[in-house]
């Protein structure tokens, strides 16, 4: 039987460790992660905490919908059993409801609400780092070398995380609302304190000019955030830190999450490390004639 449950009837215990037997489980869907991302986020769970499916809540013009919250890529259904059917779940969430649109992960099958295929890549870490540079294309070859050329270092002090978000503020500023800043800052906090994460940086001229910000779930990096400033895009900041990064045998065989992207010009950058394509879906349903 599929139940669905208020914030305050999860049980989260139960809830992490369902996840911890799914075969699709991931970082996003983690308790921890949505308290942090949606304030106001409910479920669907299957018996007893067989299968659960994230609902995070938010008005519209006071309209109640179901949303895909920032800074959290992928949700859907998370199951212990391959056999349960998205859709099943998906008639399930209360009408009350009247839009809804979020993303399913790259493990939930084909769904009849689907609208849209995104795009995400990832990379395999080898451990022969022969074999991860011969893959790199020209461009990202060139860019490591023009930062090598202009004494880009390796910040021996990397951003803290008052720094990090100060500077992405800055210079993301068309987008970079006070809310996604806030919720950002609680993010990475939170990853920095309980060894979820940590922040790179590269330095120019004894100034911290490029930053990123990995999160660890299960073998996997997951790029959840950078900055570049000026300097740092002129000289090739990011591409030397990144490369850094795949180089370093601490995350030999890990499986290096790019979180995207639908945008060209961020996809051609990250294939261009070797990364593979994967992909997910969005679904939609709108009970409201004008808001689709």
């Amino acid at each position: 039987m599929i139940r669905f449950l208020k914030h305050n009837e999860i049980d989260f215990q139960k809830w992490d460790l369902c996840l911890a037997e799914c075969f699709n489980n991931n970082i996003y869907a983690q308790s921890w992660y949505l308290n942090i991302v949606s304030s106001n986020w409910h479920a669907l769970v299957l018996d007893d905490y067989q299968a659960v499916m994230p609902l995070c809540e938010r008005l519209k013009w006071g309209i109640p919908t179901i949303r895909q919250p920032m800074l959290t890529q992928q949700l859907g259904l998370f199951s212990k059993s391959s056999k349960d059917n998205f859709d099943d779940f998906f008639i399930i969430i209360p009408k009350k409801y009247l839009y809804i649109n979020f993303n399913l992960n790259n493990k939930n099958s084909s769904s009849r609400f689907s609208f849209k295929k995104n795009v995400n890549h990832e990379l395999f870490i080898d451990s022969d780092k022969h074999i991860l540079t011969d893959n790199y294309s020209k461009s990202v070859k060139n860019n490591i070398a023009k930062a090598n050329s202009n004494s880009v270092l390796i910040s021996s002090r990397p951003d803290d995380v008052e720094q990090f978000c100060s500077n992405k503020k800055q210079l993301g500023r068309a987008y970079m609302s006070e809310q996604l800043n806030d919720t950002q800052y609680k993010l990475i906090n939170y990853c920095l304190e309980n060894k979820k994460g940590r922040i790179f940086s590269a330095q120019f001229d004894g100034v911290n000019c490029c930053s990123i910000f990995l999160m660890f779930f299960n073998n996997r990096l997951i790029l959840q955030s950078s900055y570049c400033n000026e300097i740092g895009k002129k000289y090739g900041a990011f591409f030397f830190l990144l490369d850094h990064i795949l180089k370093l045998e601490e995350f030999n065989d890990f499986i290096f999450d790019f979180e995207g992207s639908n945008l060209t010009g961020v996809a051609k950058r990250n294939l261009g490390f070797g990364a593979k394509e994967t992909h997910y879906q969005s679904v939609r349903l709108s009970r409201i004639p004008f808001l689709k």
